[in-house]
């Protein structure tokens, strides 16, 4: 897998900032990579569902991360049953849903991709990772007005990270949104913070539209199954 696709199932961890193994140690600081929050505010680019995360087990918790590693060398069919594995074990913790979800996207599977997406985002909308990869996904599909809905969805978030605006704010100028391009930037201006050093989160997934856009059509009578003798 190439350094992109390592770096977005990375970005939970460390936004942008590390294109290594997902055991790499990244070095990034909590106040260079995130908005520190207010009084009253969820911790910056923490997901709000704390009570799910927390009772995830531990032995969920590194199949999660066998998952994203797999996801480095593996082929899709085994890294797809690592992440399903993981569902299956908790079926209502969003992360799993999500990272599976921006995988399949990154291997041009883009339809599979926005139903893992979804899946995710509606056991935990405030999931910035999955709103920001779907409404890129879909802009990218040609349905803006469905992919701003959900990129719009970010900039309500109480809680932001630093990468994810600095991503955000180029997924509003893909898709058109002048008004709400400035106001990513707006934000990030706002809180002193600076771009540089941020890894793009979106090329894997426009990687992987480009793939799909590529493939060679079906043969007639594809996938059918061939008459007994």
């Amino acid at each position: 897998m190439s350094g992109n696709a390592t770096l977005l199932l990375l970005s939970r961890i460390c936004v942008g900032t590390c294109v290594a193994t997902l055991l790499c140690g990244c070095q990034a600081s909590e106040e260079n990579s995130t908005i520190k929050s207010k009084p009253g505010q969820s911790a910056p680019g923490k997901s709000t569902n704390s009570d799910q995360i927390r009772n995830i087990d531990k032995k969920t918790r590194k199949m999660a991360a066998s998952a994203r590693k797999a996801a480095e060398t593996e082929d899709v069919a085994v890294v797809v049953e690592k992440f399903q594995e993981v569902i299956k074990r908790a079926p209502k913790w969003a992360e799993p849903h999500v990272d599976l979800g921006r995988y399949l996207a990154s291997k041009g599977r883009t339809d599979e991709a926005i139903v893992s997406l979804k899946k995710g985002i509606a056991l935990d909308p405030s999931d910035s990772f999955g709103l920001l990869s779907l409404g890129y996904l879909l802009i990218n599909q040609g349905k803006r007005d469905d992919g701003l809905l959900y990129l719009r969805k970010v900039l309500k978030l109480k809680h932001w990270n630093m990468g994810i605006f600095c991503n955000l704010a180029f997924a509003f100028k893909i898709g058109g949104a002048e008004k709400e391009e400035r106001e990513a930037k707006k934000r990030i201006k706002d809180a002193e913070g600076s771009c540089k050093g941020m890894g793009n989160l979106l090329d894997m997934l426009n990687h992987g539209a480009e793939k799909e856009a590529h493939k060679p059509p079906a043969k007639p009578g594809a996938g059918k199954a061939k008459p007994k003798p």
